[in-house]
């Protein structure tokens, strides 16, 4: 008898064992399936907000420079401008970044800049438009146009998770993620 007293005396000390191991490797468990879930949201929607500044500045950059010439400072935008800020925001919205909002006329905010915001939205989107912005390309100026996107984002889980494993840490759940594209003004 005293062998088999020995045996499950052992295996009950395994399972004791186990579960301290459980409880200090769930709380790390967690950080990380929260980080994960977290992170990978934020760099999808950072990836949309680069691709509408992107589009933003290749519709810019095909427009006629007359027009170009004619967005003076104090100008209200042009239907060119206006293009740049709409195309911007209907990629968000077909992206589903944006939902429920409605672009801002636009207004000038330099020479040759304007700035879009959008408003009924949970949260603050700007796009700026600079459509004369200079750049040295091979030793010569030339002018290319502009665009930056700024939007928050939102971390659902990963701050919950981090004050719940560490208690009194403070963890933002959200920042703004800032995307530009330049492009140079072929026409």
């Amino acid at each position: 008898m005293n062998v088999h007293s020995g045996i499950s005396g052992q295996r009950h000390g395994e399972r004791g064992s186990q579960i301290v191991e459980l409880a200090l490797i769930l709380p790390l468990l967690l950080v990380f399936t929260a980080a994960g879930f977290d992170f990978g949201s934020v760099f999808t929607e950072r990836d949309k907000i680069a691709n509408s500044a992107r589009e933003g500045a290749r519709i810019g950059s095909q427009q006629q420079f007359q027009q170009l010439a004619q967005n003076g400072a104090g100008a209200a935008p042009t239907a060119d401008v206006k293009a740049i800020g709409q195309s911007v925001f209907a990629y968000l919205q077909n992206a589903k970044v944006v939902r429920g909002c409605t672009l801002s006329a636009g207004s000038n905010t330099a020479a040759f800049t304007w700035t879009f915001t959008a408003s009924s939205c949970p949260d603050s989107l700007t796009i700026k438009v600079e459509r004369a912005n200079p750049v040295a390309v091979n030793g010569v100026n030339a002018l290319t146009t502009r665009v930056t996107v700024t939007y928050p984002a939102h971390f659902l889980l990963f701050h919950r998770v981090i004050n719940l494993v560490a208690p009194g840490a403070s963890y933002g759940s959200t920042f703004s993620i800032t995307a530009v594209a330049t492009m140079q003004n072929v026409a």
